[in-house]
């Protein structure tokens, strides 16, 4: 149990573990394998690409094998995949050589890296290989030292990305290292031995867990929602002290999404609630649509579309949305920090979900102000690392559904018995180990998460909540 506690612990902390690692690489002479890799005494980084041989000449020094500025080097290659998972010991994906370079130090080892699709190409040299395209894998054998910076230089890469559990994705800060973020979430599940440690981090398996991409994936469940989507001219606001600029617009949901054509997968964008607002034609423009949300601090935006079709698309899709009653806001996965401020002016709002986002508590848009929603009646912040309870969620006394799930927290306030219409409470995926007394005041309160967290016992104050019929504690001590 206490494996699958540490599972949930690693998704919050696995950056802060990581970033512990002293950056660099030592800089040692090496050998040259006989299949052209170069082999070094000190771990460097050899990158194996799931496709066809793609190196400009075996042994050559000016070749991939090459010393690069950064100390790095660098052998692309054919690696097939089937077989054993384990790329120390499989023949077939390296060879003798760097299996013994590998088996040399425990801090040396392989990750499995996800990107762009890899364009077969005759080899230049040796062993004539398959030019059937592959997956965009590759494998990347590197140490434990390797920062995410030294193996985007080795690519010409723009960055990484992480993704744990197949949920949330983030880019890496150039001097973490992704080894050693492998190693400590393996470590935390239970492995022990540096030798099986290091066997595990080979199986391309554990990227179902923990998966590195070379380029940002699109977020699946932002394409589910997207209706439509192009790049079209824009002004914000109805005076002309804006300009008109090209930006990502992005119809998802009930919102309506601005980004800049550069950021537009980064998280930095501007959303514009629909319910309750307007769309209206500007006549004195063609193919031209006004947006603007509801409230006292409501925002507009114009679109300038490129066809009659799509500028009829759009206006119909939009008036479906401004003139509904739904009173859902969906938020999730999303990248957000705050709020959009004027999103508090809608008042008729019952349900937020805020899920997977990096939510402040302070700030004009942050959960400190979340009490302003005066119909709330569900929400949702789990997966925003938040390491402290919202003291400000008690405020809300209209909720009935609470989730907090997987935000490293470590107590639950008295406040919570505030809450008396609470039906919903689901805290799983924490660090919780005890639980307030205020929790039994909870007379309405029929369903209970608590898994995956430090329970040694079944707490006394759970037997005060005779209304309770699910209760969810699987993963704990106890």
């Amino acid at each position: 149990m206490g494996s699958f506690m540490a599972m949930e612990e690693e998704e919050n902390n696995a950056a802060v573990a990581a970033a512990k690692i002293q950056a660099g690489i030592k800089k040692e002479g090496g050998d040259v394998g006989d299949s052209g890799a170069c082999i070094d005494r000190q771990p460097d980084t050899v990158v194996h690409q799931a496709g066809p041989n793609l190196a400009a000449g075996r042994g050559s020094r000016s070749g991939p094998g090459a010393h690069s500025a950064t100390g790095i080097r660098v052998l692309k290659r054919n690696m097939k995949r089937n077989g054993s998972r384990s790329c120390v010991t499989r023949k077939t994906r390296f060879g003798s050589r760097e299996r013994d370079w590998l088996k040399g130090d425990t801090q040396r080892g392989c990750v499995c890296l996800y990107g762009g699709t890899v364009d077969p190409q005759p080899p230049a040299s040796g062993p004539q290989t398959s030019c059937t395209p592959q997956t965009d894998l590759q494998l990347v054998l590197c140490s434990t030292k390797t920062t995410v910076e030294e193996l985007c230089a080795q690519r010409d890469g723009q960055g990484l990305y992480v993704q744990l559990h197949g949920d949330l994705i983030r880019r890496l800060d150039p001097s973490e290292h992704p080894l050693q973020m492998v190693y400590d979430y393996l470590t935390s599940m239970g492995y022990a031995d540096p030798v099986r440690v290091q066997h595990e981090a080979a199986n391309s398996d554990l990227s179902c867990l923990i998966r590195f991409y070379s380029e940002r994936p699109a977020n699946p469940d932002q394409q589910e929602r997207t209706l439509l989507k192009g790049v079209f001219s824009v002004r914000k606001g109805k005076t002309q002290l804006h300009k008109w600029a090209e930006r990502q617009v992005i119809f998802c949901g009930t919102c309506l999404i601005v980004a800049s054509v550069k950021d537009s997968l980064a998280g930095k964008m501007h959303i514009l609630p629909l319910v309750g607002g307007k769309v209206e034609e500007v006549k004195r423009r063609q193919h031209c649509l006004m947006f603007s949300s509801a409230g006292s601090q409501a925002q507009t935006y114009f679109v300038i579309f490129d066809t009659l079709a799509d500028y009829q698309r759009w206006h119909r899709q939009a008036s479906k949305v401004v003139s509904q009653t739904v009173n859902l806001v969906d938020l999730s996965c999303y990248s957000l920090e705050t709020v959009p401020e004027y999103l508090f002016y809608c008042q008729d709002i019952t349900h937020l979900n805020l899920r997977h986002n990096f939510m402040s508590l302070q700030g004009p848009g942050g959960l400190q102000n979340l009490p302003r929603f005066s119909q709330l009646k569900s929400l949702n912040i789990s997966h925003n690392r938040l390491g402290v309870f919202p003291e400000c969620v008690c405020e809300i006394l209209t909720l009935t559904e609470l989730n907090l799930s997987c935000n490293n927290l470590h107590t639950i306030p008295m406040q919570i018995g505030n809450l008396q219409s609470l039906q919903t409470l689901s805290l799983d995926g924490n660090h919780l180990s005890s639980l307030p007394e205020e929790l039994g005041g909870l007379l309405q309160l029929n369903s209970l998460g608590l898994s995956f967290n430090n329970f040694c016992h079944i707490p006394a104050v759970l037997e005060r909540l005779s209304a309770v019929d699910k209760l969810a504690m699987a993963g704990n001590r106890a």
